[in-house]
């Protein structure tokens, strides 16, 4: 199988204080000079997290982690097939002392801005909710700030959630005509900021999202509302 190692920019090997290169089965990305990893034990991988001289912070202890830390937090999961919904949600939230700061019970998280998380639940008991799409924002505490309807999900596909700077959040809402989604923006509190008429929506950076409805495009923000910039027939 597979070694990964970690260099730096000129393309020399990073080493611990014994002088060893650090290497493991995985790496995922560099955040404040912490790094996700994984190591193959009896047959599969398991996670922790290292700092660059190679310390462990976080054993590998975990069958799940995120590829990302996102200001202090990342995702982990104890089940040994994390994607496999037809049996109980197994991801939550630690940060990087490898605190659990919510509790593994979810099928999706997404981090947020400002403590705040997106979750994807089943609201049955049923061990095999498979294709659960229940969503919530809830805060580290546990709070409940907003649950979206029956028809509503939360995408995380379309944009970064932890680089939006304005606390908008892209949500899809099923229209009626062949099981169609239209989209808009929504606050962690519920409230629409754009009602979902759009075909598409990206995040564009610096507050300003792209959005496309019936093959034109235009430009939003909070701070200069809905564009139309005429001069431009398609986003790059």
């Amino acid at each position: 199988h597979n070694r990964y190692y970690l260099i730096d920019y000129k393309g020399d090997f990073l080493t611990n204080s014994y002088g060893k290169k650090i290497e493991a089965d995985w790496f995922g990305l560099m955040s404040n000079e912490i790094i996700p990893f994984g190591l193959l034990k009896n047959g599969s991988k398991k996670y922790g997290l290292l700092d660059i001289n190679g310390n462990c912070i976080l054993d590998t202890t975990y069958n799940y982690i995120g590829d990302k830390i996102t200001g202090n937090y990342i995702q982990f999961g104890i089940s040994e097939d994390p994607y496999n919904e037809n049996i109980s949600p197994t991801k939550g939230i630690i940060d990087t002392n490898g605190n659990i700061i919510i509790e593994p019970i979810y099928y999706e998280i997404m981090i947020c801005k400002n403590g705040i998380f997106v979750v994807r639940y089943s609201e049955s008991d049923s061990k095999t909710p498979y294709g659960s799409n229940n969503w919530k924002f809830i805060t580290k505490e546990g709070e409940l700030l907003y649950k979206t309807s029956k028809n509503e999900y939360l995408i995380n596909k379309v944009h970064n959630l932890e680089e939006c700077n304005d606390e908008c959040y892209v949500f899809g809402q099923l229209q009626n005509e062949y099981n169609k989604f239209k989209y808009g923006l929504i606050a962690a509190n519920g409230k629409k900021i754009l009602l979902p008429i759009y075909d598409w929506i990206e995040y564009a950076g610096e507050g300003f999202w792209i959005l496309k409805e019936n093959n034109s495009f235009y430009l939003f923000s909070k701070t200069t509302g809905l564009q139309n910039p005429k001069e431009f027939l398609k986003f790059q």
